[in-house]
């Protein structure tokens, strides 16, 4: 695979993104606002998938911009209050994993552990800030459920992509994830030094 068909993986993945997630997002809104979920809650949780969507398309050329984009929307999302359910589980949410995927894609190690670390300190203190919020009546174990399972997608995520990087600099070299900056330097012919 040259390095513009995996751009044009990218673009097609953002694009699926869009066009699949944000309408369900919006319709699960627009429902919770038919329940009786206010007014503030609703255009907070809209702007903050708004800001999702739009770090994951910065991240194909801005990988830490969209990044930080993604985690801010999600640190919104996760400690807004929310009537009867977490807002983190709007299928808009899953843009976030995707700009993780992509940072991981295209940073050195080091920088993507970073990126990691950041993401389990976002997952640990807002399954902290739900336990402060927790009903009487709901078991204690579904806070770390919850956190449970956002940690193995994050961390799934983030090591499949650092395996496919790790396949592709094993078939490339290790330069091979050097695309952004050799398209900026040369144009987009020098991008495509390997196919596999």
């Amino acid at each position: 695979m040259t390095a513009a068909e995996r751009r044009g993986t990218w673009a097609a993945a953002t694009l699926v993104a869009h066009l699949v997630l944000a309408p369900l997002t919006a319709l699960i809104l627009a429902g919770t606002w038919h329940l009786g979920a206010a007014s503030w809650q609703i255009l907070l949780a809209a702007g903050a998938a708004t800001l999702l969507h739009v770090g994951v398309s910065l991240a194909g050329r801005r990988p830490w911009a969209g990044y930080a984009i993604g985690a801010l929307a999600m640190l919104v999302l996760m400690t807004m209050p929310f009537p009867g359910w977490s807002p983190g589980l709007l299928p808009s949410a899953a843009c976030f994993p995707l700009t993780l995927w992509r940072l991981t894609a295209l940073v050195r190690t080091r920088a993507a552990v970073a990126a990691l670390a950041v993401t389990a300190a976002g997952i640990v203190f807002t399954e902290l800030v739900a336990w402060a919020r927790l009903p009487a009546g709901v078991p204690g174990w579904t806070r770390l459920a919850e956190g449970g399972l956002l940690m193995l997608i994050a961390g799934g995520g983030w090591l499949a992509a650092l395996l496919v990087r790790r396949r592709h600099e094993a078939a490339c070299g290790p330069n091979a994830n050097d695309w952004p900056r050799r398209w900026r330097a040369n144009g987009p012919a020098s991008a495509a030094t390997c196919t596999t």
